[in-house]
């Protein structure tokens, strides 16, 4: 696979002109989706050079893993929407009883799957599109230069520059950005089979929670209910903690932050960066009111909440996804 390189090396090249505070900087969270991602761009050749090894130590605990994380979460969402269900069914009318409080557990419920599945899955968009597309001829001459370097293998299967950002005060700072890329199939792999299934478990999870929480009859059912709905979300984090090879959990905290100079940058990443509150200020009134009206509430206010929501995420979606796709010709280093 051709999105499989290793090594990096240092450049003293300025791309931008850059002043001090301008670079943005991405990372992947730790994370079992996050680091099933990561875990085809590193090497393992220095500690596990068989591949019966890397396939019985890496490869089967950290996608095995990932499959036993989302049958369980798919399961238990299952039963979670049944038994919502089953209680929307038994009575005439929504208890009207603590109303502030459901309200309450909602917010709160919509800020934590907010703040947790939804940040992280946007980082993961803004990192996947930081990182250019393969091209063959350009990229070629890069990976030339950096084998003739001889450098040491490195934990990174992709060539990195590594720059020495030159500032007019203040120590010299340094960021890394990609030299090569990734092919289209495995940026196409990442969305459609990480990506999209993650934000998929997530929005059920909120949705049958919030109605598990809203027919909740006393008090007592209504906090045990948000924290049951909360423990089907923290699954995959359990089983990464559990289950992933403690080599792989350093190699992928290791990962360098990629940095995204404000030549290449978008309104977009600035705005998260600077203006954040506004986006998630937003996004959490629609998704409170689209999940709270649509089990006792009205009907239109959750079509036009859930409307509103849909159109806000194609547009960060896509903004996120052609940021930085390609990107400016990178230098290719003198031997």
């Amino acid at each position: 696979m051709t999105d499989a390189v290793l090594g990096h090396f240092e450049d003293a090249f300025d791309p931008c002109d850059l002043r001090e505070n301008s670079v943005l900087t991405l990372r992947l969270p730790d994370t079992l989706w996050c680091s099933t991602i990561l875990v085809p761009l590193l090497n393992f050749g220095s500690i596990s050079p068989g591949f019966w090894f890397q396939l019985m130590m890496v490869w089967l605990p950290q996608y095995g893993a990932l499959l036993v994380s989302v049958c369980i979460q798919s399961i238990l969402i299952a039963y979670l929407r049944q038994a919502t269900l089953d209680q929307l069914q038994t009575r005439d009318a929504c208890p009207d009883d603590v109303s502030y409080l459901r309200f309450v557990a909602i917010c709160v419920l919509t800020m934590w799957v907010l703040a947790t599945e939804g940040m992280q899955i946007f980082a993961t968009l803004r990192w996947l599109a930081a990182i250019p597309s393969w091209q063959p001829v350009r990229h070629e001459q890069i990976l030339t230069a950096v084998r003739s370097r001889q450098q040491r293998a490195q934990p990174i299967r992709l060539a990195l520059h590594v720059y020495h950002q030159r500032a007019s005060a203040g120590p010299q700072r340094k960021f890394t950005m990609f030299a090569t890329g990734i092919t289209r199939k495995y940026r196409t792999f990442v969305f459609l089979l990480l990506i999209i299934p993650r934000f998929l478990l997530g929005s059920a999870c909120l949705y049958y929670s919030a109605g598990f929480i809203t027919l909740a009859e006393t008090i007592q059912d209504l906090i045990l209910n948000a924290l049951a709905t909360a423990f089907i979300m923290e699954v995959d984090d359990t089983l990464f903690n559990l289950f992933t090879s403690g080599v792989v959990q350093r190699m992928v905290s290791n990962f360098p932050d990629i940095g995204i100079p404000r030549a290449k940058s978008t309104i977009l990443d600035w705005s998260i960066e600077s203006a954040r509150f506004p986006i998630v200020f937003l996004m959490q009134v629609l998704i409170t009111a689209a999940v709270a009206e649509s089990w006792c509430g009205s009907p239109m206010v959750s079509y036009v909440a859930t409307s509103l929501i849909l159109i806000l995420c194609v547009l960060l979606g896509m903004c996120g996804c052609m940021s930085a796709a390609g990107g400016r010709k990178m230098p290719i280093p003198k031997e």
